[in-house]
């Protein structure tokens, strides 16, 4: 048994957030380490977490929680002290809300002042900001997405493709470019 740590997750005023997510790992001294992770209570708090380190090291915890943006902290682990029990250390992760929008437009806009992240769409009926997935809007987005990432390619094969409609069209000008450019490095080089 090693040092056992405590998270207490909290927004940006302080209010506990319960059902967040705390996942961490750990790495003690002089090496090893152990995964750890739990769930916040009413109050903000996780149970105390084994962090399997009894001569000290560091962690790193992420929380995560709905409506809020993941945070990271990395902390120290206090070495075990000799002829004692190991003890139980507290950290505190802050986690920043994604959106508070209240009430909407009559039209489905948000209200002003208030937006969305990217990705996320205002939903009048629940006066939050909601995942735009499946709607007609973020197919169009992921559609031109991909094509930011992978234009070259796409210029490519839009160069195959003229290139071989030209051969299948006019297959005549094969015959003239390799002619022209025989003739032209006959007259480069000569015989």
């Amino acid at each position: 048994m090693g040092t056992t740590v405590q998270f207490k997750v909290v927004d940006q005023d302080g209010n506990p957030i319960q059902g967040a997510k705390v996942e961490g790992q750990s790495h003690c001294n002089p090496y090893g380490g152990m995964k750890f992770g739990g769930y916040t209570d009413g109050t903000g708090l996780t149970n105390y977490l084994e962090t399997g380190c009894s001569l000290g090291g560091q962690a790193t915890a992420t929380a995560s929680a709905e409506g809020f943006k993941s945070n990271s902290i990395t902390f120290s682990i206090p070495a075990c002290t000799m002829g004692a029990l190991c003890g139980n250390i507290k950290e505190t992760i802050t986690l920043n809300k994604i959106y508070t929008p209240p009430g909407g437009g009559s039209d489905g806009t948000a209200p002003s002042g208030v937006s969305c992240p990217s990705g996320y769409v205002y939903d009048k009926s629940t006066g939050q900001c909601i995942k735009e997935s499946g709607t007609t809007s973020y197919a169009i987005s992921s559609f031109f997405d991909t094509i930011k990432k992978n234009w070259l390619l796409i210029a490519v094969f839009i160069f195959i493709i003229v290139i071989a409609y030209i051969l299948i069209k006019r297959p005549d000008i094969i015959h003239k470019t390799t002619k022209s450019i025989s003739e032209g490095i006959s007259q480069v080089m000569p015989k």
